[in-house]
């Protein structure tokens, strides 16, 4: 792993809110415990599977907040790196549905600079949102005029 993808990752973990804010409300970034505690409480409960647990537990950002639209409780969780591929949405979407099996709907994301087109046109159709430095870009815009949510905060 490269020190800028440290970083990145790093900084999506500490600023989850000004990333991921566009796409929930009052958000909050779970802490690495809080992630354990709830996917350990889900394996104890047959909710999910051992190799389930260990896999969401791989998550680089989950957050909580609610919903915009009808202030219901909703997750994210999201795969950061700086250059986007294939198997960044792959995982963002497998995780997600995954611990959306606890119960609480879950947003798959991405979050990193750039995407490679094959990775993009990926997640439109696995409906994963797209954070591209710091522009949340919804997965249900179509291909030509993508729907930009929220701004970039300068830092």
């Amino acid at each position: 792993m490269q020190l800028k993808d440290i970083i990145l990752k790093r900084r999506h973990r500490e600023r989850g809110l000004a990333y991921f804010g566009s796409l929930i409300r009052g958000g909050r970034v779970l802490t690495s415990q809080e992630v354990s505690d709830l996917l350990e409480d889900a394996e104890d409960r047959g909710v999910l599977s051992r190799d389930e647990r260990c896999d969401v537990a791989w998550a680089e950002v989950i957050l909580s907040g609610t919903r915009r639209a009808d202030q219901q409780p909703i997750m994210v969780l999201a795969e950061v790196s700086s250059d986007l591929d294939r198997d960044d949405v792959l995982h963002a979407a497998e995780r997600a549905a995954m611990l959306a099996k606890l119960g609480t709907p879950v947003l798959p994301a991405v979050a990193g600079i750039t995407i490679t087109e094959s990775a993009a046109a990926m997640a439109h159709s696995l409906n994963v949102w797209q954070i591209l430095d710091g522009h949340a870009i919804d997965p249900c815009a179509d291909a030509a005029g993508h729907t930009l949510i929220g701004h970039r905060h300068a830092d």
